[in-house]
């Protein structure tokens, strides 16, 4: 379906307006992709027919955020939030998500912070226990606060919830590399890529939690690809002191393999 034909319903009931807008997003989106300027653009040309859908804010807000204006998107999804509008629940999500990476990139180490904005999606999950989202961020967050079991828990549910997330699978390998539950992370270090493609293989947490899962169940010469394949994708990885562990541990278990009785 092409925009155009999307936008000749326009006059459509109020009803349908934001299934209009999800339409017309949905063609935006696989035009235009992960260029997400252009796609602002392009989407901010529908606000007369799609604000107040709850849709055109989330995803107006999240544009903001991919395109370098985290501030102004946490203003904005606050805003709306004070708003009359449709379907308030993923901006909400979203709204305490930036909230939480700001305080990421301000101070990392004030916990007390932390912990106070992570409460609000713990009070998003008691009234709404099954949204993958929220989940997904639940995970986030708790391996940022170092609580590595219950950020599997959570990213385990919101990936059997939604399949397709890839954030959770990514949140549920790098949580069980910290509890050493690999086998459990092993069957989706694979698919998780192959969604993602380049863009995580260049994921520093990520890929080292692959890098040790494969260790971790005997699987050296994947864990070898995995490292080399992080080092081409995010050649900035090199000087990290993780990265350096790494690669010596998989010479190490490589040396270990060849030197093993046959």
């Amino acid at each position: 379906m092409s925009l155009n034909s999307v936008a000749a319903h326009a006059d459509s009931a109020p009803k349908d307006r934001t299934e209009i807008c999800r339409q017309s997003w949905q063609v935006l989106s696989g035009q235009f992709k992960e260029n997400y300027q252009a796609l602002k653009g392009e989407w901010s040309k529908l606000a007369t027919q799609c604000q107040g859908t709850g849709l055109y804010e989330y995803h107006w807000g999240s544009l903001l955020e991919r395109t370098g204006s985290l501030k102004e998107a946490i203003e904005y999804f606050g805003n709306a939030l004070k708003q009359d509008i449709a379907d308030k629940d993923e901006i909400r999500v979203s709204y305490v998500s930036y909230r939480f990476s700001d305080a990421l990139l301000v101070n990392e180490h004030d916990t007390n912070r932390l912990r106070g904005i992570h409460q609000e999606i713990a009070d998003i999950l008691q009234a709404h226990p099954n949204n993958p989202s929220a989940l997904t961020e639940e995970a986030r967050q708790l391996v940022a606060l170092k609580d590595y079991g219950g950020a599997l828990t959570a990213a385990k549910r919101a990936a059997d919830l939604d399949a397709n997330s890839w954030p959770a699978r990514m949140w549920l390998v790098v949580a069980a590399a910290h509890t050493g539950d690999c086998r459990l992370a092993k069957p989706y270090i694979v698919p998780t890529i192959k969604t993602r493609g380049d863009a995580l293989l260049a994921q520093q947490d990520f890929m080292y939690a692959a890098v040790s899962c494969y260790l971790a169940t005997g699987e050296v010469s994947t864990a070898e690809n995995a490292i080399r394949a992080l080092a081409k994708n995010n050649s900035a990885v090199k000087q990290d002191p993780v990265f350096l562990r790494l690669v010596n541990d998989v010479l190490a278990a490589k040396r270990a393999q060849q030197s093993a009785p046959q």
